[in-house]
């Protein structure tokens, strides 16, 4: 059986690949836009279950990043650091997302997306 797959976005390469490593350890199939490409391209390309997403990130296009997912049924997780707790808190209001704040735990991560990924199926019933 195929691993939901987790689009990983972030200003800093180092901390996406972390992330995706968590995101694969917690049995999740991380994936990365490529260079130059908006995060709604992505998403849209990719079509990703969810978006784990730089609040830094976010605040360049909140609503176009989150217009976009919803049209491919997708969630956004915002992580963040606790410099960007305020903000990131803001934009999940707004939007319905998560917030993640780092360092996380890989446990605490792991039950996040599944709590989310179940969120998703019994929304969307995919």
């Amino acid at each position: 059986m195929p691993h939901p797959t987790v689009l990983i976005v972030a200003e800093n390469s180092v901390l996406a690949a972390l992330i995706g490593y968590l995101a694969e350890l917690a049995g999740y199939d991380p994936v990365f836009g490529v260079t130059g490409e908006s995060v709604p391209d992505s998403v849209g390309r990719l079509g990703p279950r969810i978006v784990l997403l730089d609040v830094d990130v976010a605040l360049a296009g909140a609503d176009a990043i989150f217009d976009g997912a919803a049209e491919c049924r997708s969630r956004v997780v915002l992580f963040t650091g606790a410099r960007g707790r305020v903000d990131a808190e803001a934009l999940a209001v707004i939007h319905g997302a998560e917030v993640v704040e780092l360092p996380v735990n890989p446990r605490r991560l792991a039950a996040l997306l599944a709590g989310v990924l179940s969120a998703l199926v019994l929304l969307m019933g995919r």
